[in-house]
């Protein structure tokens, strides 16, 4: 079962975050700081909304997914990574990978444990 922990960052805003773990591997952070516990708890619990398996399947499956919500990319790194992220209808990245996969379907499956994870803790 993952771990997922809220915290306080360093900066001087001192904003909410979260991260989730499971056997000490990062399945996901919080892609922002938020002024309360209860928002980053919120941005947490809304992310297997974008993360059910078919919405996967189909972000994974689509190379022109840009319009929809859940999006797997390359970043523009010297050896790039397949990233994941989920954008708002106003085009703010709401939830986003924690690092780079090699593969795209690492990416997937990371995407998919981070979903999994979020929705155990409804």
């Amino acid at each position: 079962m993952a771990n997922v922990e809220f915290y306080q960052d360093e900066s001087d805003k001192k904003e909410w975050r979260w991260t989730t773990t499971e056997n000490e591997t990062v399945l996901g952070k919080s892609s922002e700081g938020f002024h309360s516990r209860s928002y980053a708890e919120n941005n947490f619990k809304s992310l297997p909304s974008f993360c059910l398996p078919a919405d996967v399947k189909v972000a994974s499956e689509d190379p022109e997914n840009s319009q929809r919500p859940l999006s797997f990319y390359q970043d523009d790194s010297e050896d790039p990574q397949w990233r994941w992220r989920v954008k708002a209808a106003n085009g703010l990245i709401t939830h986003a990978s924690a690092k780079g996969w090699p593969t795209k379907r690492e990416a997937i499956e990371n995407v998919t444990a981070l979903g999994a994870a979020a929705r155990e803790r409804k």
